[in-house]
């Protein structure tokens, strides 16, 4: 009876065991089949088809606009002001009077010595005839030989006197042209100093003016001077139009900066001495341009995911050059990349056959 008992017992501890056995069971199956990948995903991921195009590497620089002459115009002879025909910012032609200064007093002196050459014309004239008269007495020994060089002395000083004085005249003519003061080549007046009334000394700034040709001065830290060439392309900071190309870069700096001067395609419509941003184009290569958003940073280089028989596949990159967000590499693949955040992109490749839905393109 007792050894009977023991043994039902066991057998339903048994069955018990089982039981839960195989419950346990069933449910990591569960679990298992839970944990699967479904075979038909559906993502909404943005893909997009590369093209072939060019990416430019931009250096951005600080840049001030200058006049490529500009001089301070004075006066070589003192007096008053007579005249000023320009005003501020107004442009002007080469030759153009500007100022004219008081020339009463030379031009008295001038005429004074017009009178006075007159005379001794008249005196030369007559000097010439002395001689001529007794050079003809001499020959026919009618006139001493001392007679003949006094004669002959006159005629020379009197020569001398008439040169003298033409020569007075045309510096005093060339002194009016001092008093005229014209613009030396095409440009634009900056400055007016003095006006109508003031005394103009000798070397005294009377008016500055600027050529309108333009020249554009920029800064760069010395490291990249390297980078920066001569003919290199310039742009108005985030501008698509060049405004002009690197003519030199200066053996000096300033401030511990590098220098180097711009020349404009055409002049720029800003005030001299207006400072703004530009960038100069360092480097142009031709390739596949792709968005930085394309791109996965792994350990092991940098790759893209192509989108290829429904399904996302790595494949590595070597970008050639990088600006602006945007990425230039060697080839343009044959199958659409995708473009997400970085977490994105390292998750797409553990899908499966996957569905494009929404953002795709």
């Amino acid at each position: 009876m007792k050894k009977l008992l023991i043994a039902i017992i066991l057998l339903a501890l048994a069955g018990g065991v089982g039981f839960k056995a195989r419950q346990l069971l069933l449910e990591r199956v569960k679990q298992k089949e839970s944990q699967k990948t479904p075979r038909n995903i559906k993502l909404s991921v943005e893909l997009v088809k590369p093209k072939e195009g060019s990416l430019e590497k931009r250096i951005q620089a600080f840049a001030i606009l200058k006049s490529t002459q500009s001089i301070t115009i004075s006066t070589k002879l003192a007096g008053y002001i007579e005249k000023v025909f320009v005003e501020e910012a107004q442009k002007v032609k080469k030759g153009e009077l500007l100022v004219k200064i008081d020339s009463s007093e030379i031009k008295s002196s001038i005429k004074s010595l017009e009178s006075a050459l007159k005379a001794k014309k008249s005196a030369l004239k007559y000097a010439k005839e002395v001689y001529k008269r007794n050079l003809n007495l001499y020959s026919i020994g009618g006139l001493p030989k001392e007679k003949l060089d006094r004669s002959l002395t006159e005629l020379k000083s009197q020569e001398a006197l008439l040169k003298s004085t033409q020569e007075q005249i045309v510096q005093l003519e060339n002194k009016l042209n001092y008093l005229e003061i014209r613009a030396p080549f095409d440009g634009v007046v900056e400055k007016v100093l003095l006006h109508k009334g003031d005394m103009a000394g000798a070397g005294k700034p009377i008016i500055k003016i600027s050529s309108i040709k333009q020249k554009i001065l920029f800064s760069f830290v010395p490291d990249l001077i390297k980078e920066i060439k001569v003919n290199n392309l310039v742009y108005l900071k985030g501008e698509k139009k060049a405004i002009g190309k690197v003519k030199s870069i200066y053996p000096s700096s300033l401030q511990s900066l590098a220098q180097g001067e711009i020349t404009p395609f055409k002049p720029l419509d800003y005030p001299f001495g207006v400072s703004f941003d530009i960038e100069i184009v360092s480097k142009k290569l031709k390739g596949c341009v792709i968005d930085s958003q394309s791109v996965l940073e792994k350990k092991d280089g940098n790759f893209i995911v192509l989108y290829k028989g429904k399904k996302f596949v790595y494949q590595k990159v070597d970008p050639l050059l990088e600006s602006n967000q945007k990425i230039l590499i060697a080839t343009c693949p044959r199958y659409p990349i995708a473009k997400a955040s970085k977490s994105k992109l390292s998750t797409l490749t553990s899908y499966g056959t996957v569905e494009i839905v929404g953002e795709a393109k």
